[in-house]
């Protein structure tokens, strides 16, 4: 299977990468809290992140997340008429 990978999400990955979990990237924020974050924001990159990249261009389309009791669907903004249909994967 051949997966392509959404440029958005190869800069995420290429930006946190850039970032060194050595070097606190700002005052205030101990080594081993950096480490531990650098750590969880690759962990989300990997796990979330193509999910995140279509959640995006769904919203830019004018769908939005409803969630419901028990179950969460996707459908048209109803603030937005002109809507339209999300991008298909």
């Amino acid at each position: 299977m051949n997966l392509t990978i959404p440029p958005t999400v190869l800069e995420w990955s290429r930006s946190l990468a850039s970032l060194s979990p050595s070097v606190v990237p700002c005052r205030g924020l101990r080594l081993d809290e950096w480490r531990e974050t650098h750590r969880r924001c690759g962990e989300f990159v990997e796990r979330w992140g193509m999910q995140a990249h279509y959640a995006r261009q769904e919203a830019e389309a004018g769908w939005r997340m409803v969630i419901r009791p028990m179950r969460t669907m996707l459908e048209p903004d109803r603030q937005n008429p002109d809507a339209e249909n999300p991008p298909r994967r």
